[in-house]
This record gives structure tokens, sequence and C-alpha cells, in this order.
């Protein structure tokens, strides 16, 4: 009886468990092992420092303008939110009229515009802080870092195309 009320007890403590993980996962809406947003800048932050190489000093520095530039593209991105939500809808096979296409074409090409903008200000901010091999390093520590993110990251099968397959017919 003891080994039955032991072995109950060990069952019930495993699913309490498997259930406190279960609730963990849905505060990131379900994606496992996916980094919240604020890991996923320290990382990004980190890599940067790394290859550019700098100093506790230099990296402190660069550390404060970088976030800075990220909380006003931050705000930019609040700006375009209705871009997203069309795109959104267009993603999970909605249909939206022709004005919508348009509208998120045109705001697209608006965020690319207005994050450039910002980009060219924050060099000035960089340049402060940084000498001009530096400044050169991080541009392209960006760039490596987005290419290896996009590497690494998981791609969804459905609903997207392989790479590869992008041809047009």
């Amino acid at each position: 009886m003891k080994k039955i009320m032991l072995v109950f007890g060990l069952i019930l403590a495993l699913s309490a468990n498997a259930m406190a993980q279960d609730d963990n996962r849905k505060g990131d809406g379900g994606h496992r092992n996916r980094p919240s947003f604020e890991q996923f800048m320290a990382e990004k932050i980190h890599f940067l420092v790394q290859e550019m190489k700098l100093n506790a000093a230099d990296s402190s520095s660069f550390i404060a303008v970088y976030k800075q530039l990220q909380a006003e593209k931050g705000k930019l991105m609040q700006k375009h939110r209705g871009e997203w939500e069309i795109a959104r809808k267009i993603r999970h096979g909605e249909s939206v009229a022709d004005s919508l296409y348009t509208k998120l074409t045109v705001g697209n090409a608006q965020l690319q515009v207005e994050d450039a903008r910002l980009e060219l200000e924050y060099l000035d901010h960089f340049a402060k802080v940084l000498t001009p091999k530096q400044l050169f390093d991080y541009q392209q520590a960006e760039k490596k870092f987005k290419n290896t993110f996009m590497q690494q990251r998981p791609r969804k099968e459905s609903g997207r195309q392989k790479q590869g397959d992008g041809k047009r017919k």
C-alpha cells in the first residue's frame, strides 16, 4: 500500500511540475526556448562589444548611446504599428482591400527612411564616444549579428516558402 501511495505521489508531483512548466511557456506566447526581448538585446549588445573589441570604459559609453538609439527605434516601431497589424492579417490569409496593401507598402518605405535617418543622426552621438575605426566596426558588427541571427533563427515551414523556392512562376 505504501508503494502505491509513493508511486501515486510521484506521479502527482511530476504532473504538477509539467503543468508549471507549461504555464511558464504561456507567458512567452507558447514559444519554447525563445529569449525575452531584454535577453535578446543583452546578447546583441554583448556580441557587438566583443566584435568591436571595446574596453570597459568605451563599452559603457557605447552601451548608453546604443540603448538610446534602440529606445528611439522602439518609438518608431510603435508609430508604425498599424502596418504590422495589416501585415499580420495578410500572413494569416485574411483578405484585405487594395488600399491597405498601399498603406502597408508606403508605411514600410517610410519606416525604412525614418530608420535610416535615426541611424544617421546617431552616428554623431556614437562619434562622441567611439573612434572612427570603432564606429566602422560597430556597423560591421551590426551586419554580422543580423546575418548570424537570421541563420540561427528557427524557420516556420507552414505558410512560408523554403529558401530557394521563391521563384516566380
